[in-house]
């Protein structure tokens, strides 16, 4: 046999060599082998084994001697006839096989078997046998073992938190997430003190819970790698887990920048909420009141000369009301409560036709850059309140570049997606037209930005700015459907922009200009119903003044009373909105019904209870706000009076 026959290791005999023959030797070698070792005939019998063989398949000699090979093989591993054909072929041969024990269990085995010849020269196969179970299961082990890891491992990476495995503060583990967080690159956590990522003012607090084993959840501020802080909500975890002579501290932080975010914008919304119903209700009553300072001071100049010794007093009186007038207006504005006459316009065009007019407020060392798209970027807005808000926006900006700089205005048609909705209150997803404004000016602090658009709050100095400019702006953008954000940092400049809905209706085209309409107010009689008697006593003043015969009611219930009592004799009803017992609509209806030829204007201190939806007026809807004004309530008179009835054929 000599040194052809290596166990597992045979190599492949010519068919020209001569077969080696076996004697004494291989008996000795088949009862000292730890390997299952079987000598058959070239057909598969069995013809003797050694104590190996019996102990792996569970035979005795008697019992083993004589079987066949195919015997110890799984019946479906058609892998013994392809081994044996090539045996034959080329004398020896190694394969793995199913086999299968004496009990019917069966295993992985690996077989390599050569032929030669028994010292009478008889052809003979010796056979050695390798039980590959263990080395399978090592082998499967170590696989699942390597799958548990990356498993492990793919599960921590995919998680939303930051997951960090420490002992006594040396990280062991920390998923990718907590490497984005800490701004390092891959692996480059482990074996650094976690105490190099705790922000300076969280870090006595954080490692004092460490040294306590305390597992309560904390808030804290984490530390990146440039430097910067961020807010963490903060879970630790000791898991009884040896590793290097020491427990492991586990550590799960969740970044909360965005969320504290959300929080900030939700309470700066409910705040300016609060004050624009707050500054509503004020303006509302504040109206009442400048409509008998305004006209009951217009009323008195009426008789007076022009020389009179108190009538400059007297304008000045107007002109202080005129002015706080101005206030309320931008107060309702602020409270969401102005008059919208809305249509669909192209937000670009509405800026080009202002190009000249924002040239001539800017001084000539600020460059001016109007970036629009050339499609229409159509949306539902009242043009001249878009107009106001551009100018309020454009003169902040100018004040803040008083060295000069560029200011540029976009326009931009752009869908806001579900991930832009969650870290902006108050924004649904769906298309919007964007208008950005944005100066190279001074910029603002953090402090500042954060109460921007409270009414009042100003950072210029006394005469420069009443502090509603911008609180008129953000009325008006959130009362049109739509949001302002603004961004800033000092020495750097300034971006407000507006997202306000975008709508896929054809434009409108612009309003006709008003024709100055000629009555005789003699021959009209007005119903005027307001329950503050200096404002009805002021107004009907007003109107008897002008030629109108007029009559006044107190209230609703005496109204009613008063159509009924003369049925076709009121031209006109001039109703307050709030009132005792039924709403100026209400009232209106009923004397509509009453009457089909009495015209309505309503007057209000401020259009909410009129308006069905976002402070929007209704076609044919005439409404008066306070404080009145002498002109602009005759003008009014004249226009509704002069144009078709309710119940005029169109």
């Amino acid at each position: 046999m000599g040194q052809s026959l290596r166990p597992l290791g045979l190599g492949v005999l010519p068919l020209s060599t001569s077969l080696p023959a076996f004697d004494d030797r291989v008996r000795a070698l088949l009862d000292v082998s730890s390997d299952a070792m079987l000598v058959t005939t070239p057909e598969g019998l069995i013809l003797d084994c050694n104590q190996a063989t019996l102990g792996l398949f569970g035979y005795t000699r008697d019992e083993l001697l004589g079987m066949h090979r195919s015997d110890l093989v799984a019946r479906t591993d058609a892998r013994l006839a392809q081994a044996v054909e090539r045996r034959d072929r080329v004398g020896t041969v190694r394969t793995p096989l199913r086999l299968r024990q004496k009990s019917g269990s069966e295993f992985n085995g690996e077989v390599a078997s050569v032929v030669g010849r028994s010292t009478d020269g008889a052809p003979q196969v010796w056979v050695v046998v390798r039980d590959l179970s263990d080395r399978t299961r090592a082998d499967q082990a170590d696989k699942d073992l390597r799958e548990s890891n990356q498993l492990l491992r793919a599960l921590s990476d995919a998680a939303f938190e930051a997951v960090i495995m420490h002992r006594d503060g040396v990280i062991h583990m920390a998923n990718r997430a907590a490497e984005v967080y800490s701004a390092v690159p891959p692996g480059q956590l482990v074996g650094r003190q976690l105490a190099d990522f705790i922000a300076p003012q969280s870090k006595d607090m954080a490692l004092a819970k460490v040294a306590a084993g305390d597992d309560q959840p904390y808030d804290a501020f984490a530390l990146r790698s440039d430097g910067t802080t961020y807010p963490v909500e903060v879970q630790s975890r000791t898991i009884p887990v040896e590793l290097d002579g020491g427990a492991v501290r586990v550590v799960a932080m969740r970044d909360v920048t965005v969320r504290r975010q959300l929080e900030d914008q939700l309470r700066q919304a409910q705040k300016l909420d609060a004050i624009g119903r707050l500054a509503g209700g004020i303006a509302h009553d504040f109206n009442n009141l400048l409509s008998v300072v305004l006209n009951a001071t217009e009323l008195a100049t009426l008789g007076l000369a022009e020389d009179h010794p108190i009538r400059s007093e007297l304008d000045d009186v107007i002109w202080a009301a005129e002015r706080a007038a101005d206030l309320t207006r931008q107060l309702l504005a602020f409270g969401r409560k102005t008059v919208l006459r809305p249509r669909i316009i192209d937000a670009g065009e509405v800026l080009e036709n202002m190009r000249s007019m924002l040239r001539r407020l800017l001084t000539e060392d600020i460059e001016l850059i109007l970036a629009l798209p050339g499609d229409p970027a159509r949306l539902r807005a009242d043009p001249a309140q878009l107009e106001q808000v551009v100018l309020n926006l454009v003169v902040n900006a100018r004040d803040a570049m008083p060295n000069g700089g560029q200011l540029r205005l976009e326009v931009e048609p752009l869908a806001l997606d579900e991930a832009f909705a969650r870290t902006h209150v108050g924004v649904k997803p769906g298309d919007y037209v964007k208008v950005a404004i944005t100066d190279s000016g001074i910029g603002m602090e953090p402090e500042t930005v954060a109460r921007i658009f409270e009414p009042f709050y100003t950072t210029k100095g006394p005469g420069h700015g009443t502090g509603l400019g911008l609180a008129t702006v953000f009325g008006i953008v959130n009362q049109s459907g739509g949001t302002i954000w603004v961004q800033s940092e000092p020495d750097v400049g300034t971006t407000f922009t507006i997202y306000l809905p975008a709508s896929d209706e054809a434009e409108s085209g612009p309003e006709a200009p008003a024709t100055a309409p000629t009555i005789d107010a003699k021959d009209h009689r007005v119903l005027v119903v307001e329950d503050e008697p200096r404002v009805q006593r002021v107004v009907v003043e007003l109107l008897r003044r002008a030629g109108y015969r007029v009559d006044a009611a107190t209230g609703p219930v005496e109204a009613l009373a008063l159509v009924r009592e003369q049925p076709g004799v009121f031209d006109l009803l001039l109703t307050d909105v709030i009132m005792p017992d039924m709403s100026g609509k209400q009232l209106a209806e009923q004397v509509v019904a009453a009457d089909p030829t009495v015209r309505v204007i309503y007057m209000s201190g401020h259009s909410e209870e009129i308006i069905a939806t976002r402070g929007v007026l209704d076609p044919g809807v005439h409404f008066l706000p306070k404080p009145i004004v002498a002109a602009a309530l005759l003008e009014l008179l004249a226009e509704v009076l002069a144009g078709p009835g309710p119940g005029d054929a169109e």
